[in-house]
C-alpha cells in the first residue's frame, strides 16, 4: 500500500515538472536494460563474434578460453564505463603473474 502511495506522489511530482510518469517509467526501464547489455562481457563476447570469423577455430577458442579464466570472473559482470584503470591493471597483473603476458 504504501509502494503504491510512493508512486503515486511520484507521479505527482513528475507532472508538476511537465514530464509524463509513463514516459519516465519506460525511459528508466530502457536505460537500466542497456546498463545489463553494457557489462566487459557482454562487449568483449560482441567483439569476438565480429572477430572469429577471420581467426583459426583454435585461436578463436583461445581468446574465450583466456576470457573465461582470466577476465570474466574479475571484471566480466561490471558496466564497462565503470570499470577504473586500476581494476583493469589489477586483471592484467594477475594474468602476468601466471606468465601469460
Amino acid at each position: 500500500m504504501q509502494e503504491a502511495r510512493n508512486e503515486k506522489e511520484l507521479a505527482r511530482q513528475l507532472l508538476a515538472h511537465g514530464k509524463a510518469p509513463s514516459f519516465e517509467r519506460k525511459k528508466s526501464a530502457l536505460l537500466a536494460n542497456i546498463e545489463s547489455d553494457n557489462t566487459f562481457k557482454s562487449i568483449a563476447t560482441e567483439w569476438h563474434n565480429s572477430k572469429k570469423s577471420t581467426w583459426s577455430k583454435k585461436y578463436a577458442d583461445e581468446v574465450v578460453t583466456i576470457f573465461n579464466r582470466d577476465i570474466f570472473a574479475f571484471i566480466g559482470n561490471e558496466a564497462i564505463n565503470k570499470i577504473k584503470p586500476l581494476e583493469m591493471l589489477t586483471v592484467l597483473k594477475g594474468i602476468e603473474s601466471r606468465g601469460a603476458l
